[in-house]
This record gives C-alpha cells, structure tokens and sequence, in this order.
C-alpha cells in the first residue's frame, strides 16, 4: 500500500471534489503505472491509501486515446474556446502527443440542471501511457483544467482508453 504524495492527492481531490471518483482513480493510475484500489475512504481533506493491482503498463497499448468534454457557458462560451484552443496547439507540441484536437458541438447537451448548453469536444491520441503522464504533469494542463472547471457549469468530462488504430484491418488494406 502507499500513501499518495501531496500532487496525487490534489488530482484525486480535483475529480472527487466534483462527484468524479472513478476518474479521479483512474487519473491517478496513469501517473502512478497500475489500476487503483480504493482501500479506504474517498472523501474528508486527509489523503487516502491505495492497493495497486498490476497490469496497466505502458507496454499494455500502442495508442492511449482520450475524449473529453465540458460545457460551454454564453457568458464564458469565447473565453473558454480561446483556452481549449491554446491547451491542444501547446499539448501538440508534448513528446509523445500524436493528436490534440478541439471542436465545438453545437448539438445542444442538457445539463443536470435542466439547460442547454453547448460543449467543448477534446479528442486527444498519445503514444503511451507515460505521455499522458507527463502531459497530467504539465502546470499548464493543471491550470487548463481547473480554469475550466471555474467557468462551466458542471465539471469536464474526461474518458481515457487504451486504443489500438485497427483502421488497415476493418478497411482491408494492408
């Protein structure tokens, strides 16, 4: 079992904070390289003891594929398009980032409080799993993401994935 280091636990507390506890444990399994068990309590200001299980390595995949999303406000809705589109130019420039994209979805979403909003789409492709470390290690990220938080009615969305592109085996080229 460890104990988790002050930066761990702010990550954890970012997702939990906000009702993600699963995200935020799965957040904290990319940095620390292993699935995350929670053997005691995900809450209070205290920081909390895990049983890593083995398994998630960077060998496990090719490809680390991550989408993401948060909602878009009318009174912030320019402020936070111009910070999405700077967080994917600066994280294209990160060893290991093979794809950052931002678009947004005029599709109307319904927030949990009923109101439609807008979202801001990230899809992002990197090329191993101590990439995306590296880049949830950036302050800039930090900074990206609590910013977007402050601004958004509900907290970002974020799913990672461990991908392989099967694109030559589905189109039948080589």
């Amino acid at each position: 079992m460890k104990e988790l280091s002050k930066f761990e636990a702010e990550v954890l507390e970012t997702f939990v904070g906000r009702g993600y506890p699963d995200q935020g444990l799965l957040a904290l399994g990319m940095m620390m390289g292993r699935r995350l068990l929670p053997t005691g309590p995900i809450c209070g200001g205290g920081l909390v003891v895990f049983a890593g299980r083995d398994g998630f390595e960077a060998e496990d995949s090719n490809m680390i594929l991550i989408t993401g999303h948060v909602l878009l406000t009318p009174e912030h809705r320019e402020r936070m398009i111009a910070l999405g589109a700077g967080h994917s130019v600066r994280s294209r420039g990160e060893a290991g980032c093979l794809a950052h994209h931002c678009h947004v979805d005029v599709v109307p979403r319904q927030a949990r409080d009923g109101s439609d909003y807008e979202c801001l789409v990230f899809v992002e492709e990197w090329e191993s799993v101590d990439a995306v470390r590296a880049h949830f290690a950036v302050p800039a990220s930090r900074a990206f993401v609590a910013e977007m938080r402050r601004l958004s009615p509900e907290p970002p969305v974020m799913r990672i994935y461990a991908a392989e592109d099967i694109t030559a085996k589905l189109m039948g080229s080589a």
